[in-house]
């Protein structure tokens, strides 16, 4: 049970980055391949570069996070067990 409360917080991120992920394929994939102009690729891809950029910010910030103490404190798993 130990093994899966020191994982949670990566497969938490893991799914999270992954939803994440897919969502800005599919937008991005539609105004591609829909947009009947110009104008709609270039929103295509400054879609894409900013969701790149808020991605590797959040990497950066959830990186500075000290997940053993988050979950000690904040999380009632150690409570429940």
């Amino acid at each position: 049970m130990n093994e899966l409360l020191t994982n949670l917080p990566l497969l938490i991120f893991l799914v999270v980055v992954i939803n994440y992920s897919v969502g800005v394929f599919f937008i991005v994939y539609h105004l591609v391949k829909f947009g009947l102009d110009y104008k709609t690729k270039v929103l295509a891809a400054f879609f894409l570069i900013g969701s790149s950029l808020l991605i590797l910010f959040n990497f950066y910030l959830l990186s500075r996070v000290n997940w053993a103490e988050f979950i000690y404190e904040y999380l009632p798993f150690q409570k429940i067990i």
